[in-house]
């Protein structure tokens, strides 16, 4: 499925479409664009890194970590990012009304959210 994205361009919208259930981001055309113009190999390349990948939850004991997630998210569920924010020992926070793409559906609370934490982070 993943390489029809590249020579389809109806499948290729309505899939990035679905990582935004509140509505698509001003700069969607772009993405398009962007995911048209894509390397072949990345489609389902990425989806083979990102099967792999695993995080050793005892290394980043105690590192401060911000777990974010989308409540529509049908990519990282909000059972799967509450999941990894316990592994890390870390609170989750699931955003309301958002998807998978969540800081471009709502930048605002995505940055709001990002400087709280860094505030919380020790200066050198």
């Amino acid at each position: 499925m993943l390489e029809l994205l590249r020579s389809t361009p109806a499948l290729l919208e309505a899939s990035l479409g679905a990582l935004f259930p509140s509505g698509r981001p001003a700069n969607f055309a772009d993405l398009l664009t962007d995911g048209a113009n894509m390397a072949a190999t990345h489609y389902s390349g990425n989806a083979r890194a990102l099967a792999g990948w695993q995080v050793d939850a005892a290394r980043l004991a105690g590192l401060p970590t911000l777990v974010l997630g989308g409540e529509l998210d049908a990519l990282i569920t909000p059972d799967l990012v509450r999941a990894q924010a316990a592994a890390l020992g870390s609170a989750a926070t699931v955003l309301p009304g958002r998807g998978h793409g969540f800081p471009q559906e709502d930048p605002a609370a995505f940055r709001a959210l990002l400087e709280g934490f860094l505030t919380t982070l020790p200066t050198p």
